[in-house]
Formats: C-alpha cells, structure tokens, sequence
C-alpha cells in the first residue's frame, strides 16, 4: 500500500542517511536476511518502481550520480548501497535487485509480438508462427490455441534471451479434434 502526506507524493523521508533529497525509499517490511520476501511483495515492489520509474523517466538498469551523497549507484539499490553501515534490505532480497531491476525494466518495455498466423492447417495438426521481439529481457513466449475463445491449451514455452530484433517463433500443434 502507498501512503503519501496530504495527497503529496514526494514526501522526503529518512530512508538515505540524511541525504534523501532526489531518492525515493520503499519499504519491504519484513527481516530478509534469513528468509526470502514473498514471490507477492517482489510483484509489489516492482510494480511501484514500475509507475515511479515511468513517472520520473527513470531507466530501472541505469546507474546515477547522486550529488548529495557524492555517490554513483544504481538507480534502484538498496538501503546499505547509501547509509552503508547496515545490513537492510536483508541479503536475501538484496540480491534479488539485480532481477527486480530486470523485472520494471521489462515491465515498462514489454515484448512486441508481430505477424502471428497458422499455417499448414489440416483437421488434426497447424504450424503457428509469430514474430516477437523481447525489447532487450528475456522473454517466455507461447502460443495459446483451443476450440472456444477461451483457448484452454499452450504449446511448450520458448525463452528468448534478451536482443532487440524480432525473432521468428513456430510451434506445431496437433490432436485438434
């Protein structure tokens, strides 16, 4: 949940040693250095620097100087990469920054999927092709296909390592009476 002060966003907080200004602080409550945040508080939290990132024009795998603490950190780090002297956020989300990172990346520049068509259409098999370019993350891409609107079956899904152009995808589908 986000709280803002008097319908204001941009309250400074205390989360940056003194030197807040031009930061934004979220707080993943919970002690991450023995277990791990849930898979729920990691959506959250992206989608937060997701809409901040997006607001601000903020690259989420950037890297910034920041004038008040004279230091050059990522644009979304962790408590300890500012103050230093702690152990917050907890090792065990600390080193899920570099995914989180990933994650608001692809958030804000998802895939683009072009030309998609059957092929080689019969009674019990189709060959579906499709173009999709992973806007530099990796992407998992299949195709959904069923005999109602409501599909109901996926082909066997494909990883696409991160890249900037299209790539042709095919997936071959029988059984379809």
């Amino acid at each position: 949940r986000q709280f803002s002060a008097n319908g204001n966003e941009n309250v400074v907080g205390a989360h940056f040693s003194g030197t807040n200004g031009g930061t934004m602080g979220v707080c993943v409550i919970g002690t991450y250095t023995s277990v791990s945040p849930t898979q729920n508080a990691i959506r959250t939290t992206v989608r937060i620097l997701g809409y901040r990132a997006s607001n601000r024009n903020i690259n989420p795998r950037g890297i910034s100087y920041h004038p008040s603490s004279q230091k050059t950190l990522y644009n979304i780090c962790g408590h300890r990469d500012g103050v230093g002297a702690t152990e917050c956020p907890g090792t065990n989300l600390y080193n899920q920054l570099p995914a989180i990172r990933n994650r608001v990346y692809a958030l804000l520049n998802p895939p683009v999927v072009a030309n998609v068509s059957a092929d080689s259409i019969s009674d019990v098999k189709a060959t579906l092709t499709g173009e999709v370019n992973p806007n530099d993350s990796q992407t998992e891409v299949f195709f959904q296909y069923g005999v109602t609107p409501q599909y109901g079956n996926i082909t066997i899904p494909q990883i696409l390592t991160s890249g900037t152009s299209f790539t042709g995808i095919t997936a071959d589908i029988q059984n379809l009476t």
